[in-house]
């Protein structure tokens, strides 16, 4: 009850923000693609400060966000994206309280927001994933919701924190949902994970362009990739937990 009140007020401050800097307005779309229930992670990409509570703001459900600790040290906005259930990671750590804290709440039925890129595109372009996010998928049983953001960054541009006036509208689209299985092609550990942040690119890149997603079908390993999977296992699995923890605002 606390939280849907402060999820209230939190809204009633950052919509008029919107309003005064946002002349083109909030475009929503795919909000039916969010499944109602059960756990969901959803993977944003990230372009400025303002995404966490633009993408909070559009989903459909309540959703929890891992994002950058420093966020929450910046006044006003710190507060906000705490008020809409934010929750601090340290990018470039294996932050093991902020990944237990998201794999508990993707089991517990909650929606989990996580920004893949693992940190803010300077230009704009999406860029590669962190395989970390199918990890924590794996884990949690949950499907994905890909998702993508645009023109947050003509308010809030790169590393600024002054916002501008834009006459762009700000859009959040929400893509169908997958499954891990989908998206690793049925290719297992490391390997898998690694296959499946790379369609997890294609599907989110072709959000970007309003197209319809590749196709997902299984993949076939040659011998020689089979033969080398044991080689890169090691070094993948100890990266597992920084690769995650780098998944995020």
């Amino acid at each position: 009850m606390f939280y849907l009140f402060m999820r209230m007020i939190a809204y009633m401050v950052l919509r008029p923000l919107y309003f005064i800097y946002v002349w083109g307005g909030l475009r929503f779309e795919g909000k039916e693609n969010v499944p109602q229930k059960g756990g969901v992670l959803i993977t944003p990409n990230h372009i400025c400060y303002l995404d966490p509570p633009t993408v909070a703001m559009a989903a459909p459900r309540h959703a929890y966000i891992m994002a950058w600790d420093a966020l929450f040290k910046i006044p006003v906005l710190g507060t906000l994206i705490t008020w809409l259930r934010a929750f601090p990671v340290k990018p470039g750590t294996a932050d093991r309280h902020a990944l237990k804290f998201a794999e508990e709440k993707l089991k517990a039925g909650h929606a989990v927001i996580i920004f893949p890129e693992g940190t803010v595109s300077p230009t704009g372009e999406l860029l590669p994933l962190r395989s970390g996010v199918l990890l924590l998928a794996n884990r949690a049983n949950v499907p994905i919701v890909p998702c993508i953001v645009a023109n947050t960054n003509k308010v809030l541009p790169y590393e600024q924190l002054r916002p501008r006036i834009t006459k762009e509208h700000l859009l959040v689209r929400f893509g169908k949902p997958v499954t891990v299985e989908e998206l690793t092609g049925g290719v297992k550990g490391g390997e898998g994970y690694k296959i499946g942040a790379e369609r997890l690119f294609l599907l989110m890149r072709a959000l970007q362009e309003n197209k319809p997603y590749p196709d997902l079908g299984p993949v076939v390993q040659d011998e020689s990739s089979v033969g080398a999977e044991p080689e890169s296992k090691p070094s993948d699995s100890d990266g597992k937990q920084t690769a995650l923890a780098n998944g995020a605002a």
